[in-house]
């Protein structure tokens, strides 16, 4: 995670599937969102009604996946879930900047 960005929500050892939290409001600007996961297949990463997307794991020697999302307004009441193996652990950080920056 990027030092400029603020913490929402982090978590680790998670296994399987769960319903993480739900961010009450996140502003205008850039979330970040990076996942590590070890096991076999892939993890959801769901980001309410903001996005979803696949992590592929690995058996400890993935480096993990960072995106970032772009919201040009703010979002209210965003449910953060993992869809996932029960053979899947994982971790996630979710931050955010009030930078919006055009992709590099």
């Amino acid at each position: 995670m990027p030092d400029h960005q603020k913490v929402l929500y982090r978590t680790e050892g998670g296994r399987g599937s769960a319903q993480l939290t739900v961010l009450p409001r996140i502003p205008r600007g850039t979330l970040g969102i990076a996942v590590l996961c070890d096991g076999p297949g892939r993890i959801l990463v769901h980001l309410g009604g903001i996005a979803s997307f696949a992590t592929v794991c690995g058996t400890g020697t993935s480096p993990g996946v960072y995106n970032e999302i772009a919201l040009g307004s703010a979002k209210r009441s965003v449910a953060l879930s993992v869809t996932g193996s029960s053979h899947n652990e994982w971790a996630l950080t979710v931050g955010w900047t009030s930078v919006i920056a055009p992709p590099s």
